[in-house]
């Protein structure tokens, strides 16, 4: 959909943009309205948006807004974004096919009902890039528990990481703690890794508060 449209009707196009999300990937996408930003480059802009995988519901995405920066641009900005996940039964899906999606302000919650625990990231900021056809990696900053910590990590092939597994890796640090992984990872029904794990810190108390 063209950013010529959302100028001209904008509600007809974001009617049109929720079918298209549902019928490629069988998610419910929302947002309260679509509008033309043109003092960036002609971008379009979705205010209020929810992304879900109802009636399963074992994830909900919220952002205050998702635009493409340019008339032609390949790349997403999604801002104070909430992505709240049931890790027990989650399954990755390959969605959006962006050159790159800004993460600015972002909050991770990641619920096990089975033992009742919730984790909380927050202050999440930075880039995800796609690499190659199938490929993505990351470079985020964040919050995780009393620690501000960078992740870095790179996923050889995003179908098959949703489905039968793919080469990765994926580092985790703050200022006195890494934690490192490199083998396969998984998200089929739940995450799952199988390989090397690395894990370096001065403090074996901090560890495990980390």
């Amino acid at each position: 959909i063209t950013s010529y449209w959302v100028a001209l009707m904008p509600q007809r196009s974001l009617g049109a943009m929720k079918n298209d999300v549902l019928d490629s990937s069988g998610l419910v996408l929302d947002a309260k309205r679509a509008r033309l930003d043109i003092w960036n480059g002609f971008g379009v802009v979705l205010e209020d948006v929810t992304l879900s995988n109802a009636p399963a519901s074992t994830w909900l995405l919220s952002a205050k807004s998702v635009s493409t920066p340019g008339l032609f641009g390949g790349n997403l900005v999604v801002d104070q974004a909430v992505l709240d996940i049931d890790v027990s039964s989650v399954k990755a899906v390959t969605l959006v096919k962006q050159n790159r999606i800004t993460l600015r302000d972002g909050i991770l919650k990641l619920r096990d009902p089975a033992r009742q625990a919730v984790v909380a990231v927050t202050d999440i900021n930075g880039d995800i890039s796609a690499v190659g056809a199938k490929g993505l990696q990351g470079q985020l900053a964040m919050v995780w528990g009393p620690q501000v910590s960078d992740l870095v990590f790179d996923i050889e092939d995003l179908e098959r990481f949703a489905t039968v597994g793919s080469p990765m890796d994926v580092t985790l640090k703050s200022k006195a703690m890494l934690f490192g992984f490199s083998g396969q990872g998984r998200a089929d029904k739940g995450f799952k890794l199988a390989g090397q794990t690395t894990v370096e810190a001065a403090d074996i108390g901090g560890l495990f508060r980390w």
